[in-house]
């Protein structure tokens, strides 16, 4: 077994830090002012001679620009590393470094009192859902969260843009965000297709149209045969015609297939939030051309679903009701229905998330 004698830290032990320190501050001041006095060329030599690059001299150069009102002397109980750490944070700690000037003894406790006195509070976090973070460069960044779905609809049409037609994922939800605002803005350059598109096959169903279709909805046709350009000079979305083959029935096979793939959709729904989140951006005609193409069963199921959001408008929520949030984040939509735990003040805590959300956004699922 061996023994081992530790013996304590003596103050002839802290006065090397000290040397250090004053060594360190001295060459600081020393190559600043060779610097001053020499060419490029001769404080470039001068420094090969010593073994050193330009790059390990430009701390010391920092060291002696930002403690050029001090002596080394002055600084000799500061220790080392918080010397660098000050120097190469000049304007970050300018407070720190214009307060050890009249401080009377300078010490590495009163650095940290300083640093610690002038430090900024951090601001609050927000409890609000937010896509804005703070980049590298500390310029705003939007970060969308991750997009969570069954189907991974969303993933696939970005990645299909991306291996067809070389766009990075960032432009495509650039022109599908600025197509969705020219729609709401009305913005949106478009071509009746009124006399191109075959009247859908009648039905014997005894629900109206109406149950897609609201009184006096403008009418405002979308072309299907079409793509968005965009503009880096521009915020206009621009809907350029593309030819199409014509099927026999005068239905393109692009709509045709749109029109598929949206009646598909419609049959997985489990409210009507959900088929109006499905249906609301399109005019009457198209939504007239949708209802038809369902079948007489899908129509009942719609209209009863439709009846029952209706009278449930009118109730207020409960505790354990399944509810649909019309703000849900995106990296959490796959996640509804929800159900309320509690609710107090108007808000109301459900299942999956860890913040109230207001009852106002929240509407009751079909049981």
């Amino acid at each position: 077994m061996v023994a081992a004698t530790i013996y304590p830290t003596t103050q002839a032990d802290i006065s090397n830090l000290a040397d250090a320190t004053i060594s360190i501050v001295e060459q600081a001041f020393s190559l600043a002012l060779k610097k001053r006095l020499l060419s490029h060329q001769e404080y470039k030599q001068l420094l090969d001679s010593i073994g050193w690059s330009l790059k390990e001299s430009k701390l010391y150069l920092k060291v002696a620009n930002a403690f050029s009102s001090f002596s080394p002397d002055n600084l000799q109980e500061v220790e080392p590393h918080t010397i660098f750490d000050l120097a190469k944070h000049a304007k970050k700690y300018s407070q720190v470094i214009e307060s050890l000037k009249d401080c009377g003894k300078i010490t590495q406790e009163k650095v940290h009192e300083f640093i610690l006195a002038h430090r900024k509070p951090k601001p609050p976090k927000s409890n609000k859902p937010t896509i804005w973070k703070t980049g590298r460069d500390g310029e705003p960044v939007c970060r969308i969260p991750d997009i969570m779905e069954d189907d991974m609809q969303t993933g696939s049409i970005i990645q299909r843009e991306m291996d067809e037609n070389g766009k990075i994922a960032q432009r495509v939800i650039r022109e599908a965000v600025e197509l969705w605002k020219a729609v709401q803005e009305g913005r949106l350059i478009v071509k009746d297709v009124e006399e191109d598109i075959e009247s859908p096959p009648s039905t014997n169903s005894k629900f109206e149209t109406e149950d897609f279709v609201t009184q006096n909805e403008p009418e405002v046709e979308l072309n299907f045969n079409t793509f968005v350009e965009t503009r880096e000079d521009s915020n206009n979305v621009i809907l350029n015609e593309v030819e199409t083959p014509q099927s026999t029935n005068g239905v393109s096979n692009n709509q045709t297939l749109a029109f598929k793939e949206i009646v598909e959709t419609l049959t997985r729904v489990e409210s009507w939030l959900e088929v109006m989140d499905i249906i609301d951006n399109y005019p009457p005609s198209t939504k007239s051309h949708i209802w038809g193409l369902l079948d007489n069963a899908t129509q009942e199921r719609f209209h009863e679903l439709k009846r029952e959001y209706l009278e449930n408008q009118d109730k207020p929520l409960q505790v354990n009701d399944k509810v649909m949030w019309e703000k849900c984040p995106g990296n959490i939509y796959s996640w509804q229905p929800f159900v309320i735990t509690t609710i107090e003040d108007g808000k109301a805590m459900l299942d999956c998330f860890n913040r109230p959300v207001s009852l106002e956004e929240l509407t009751k699922c079909r049981e």
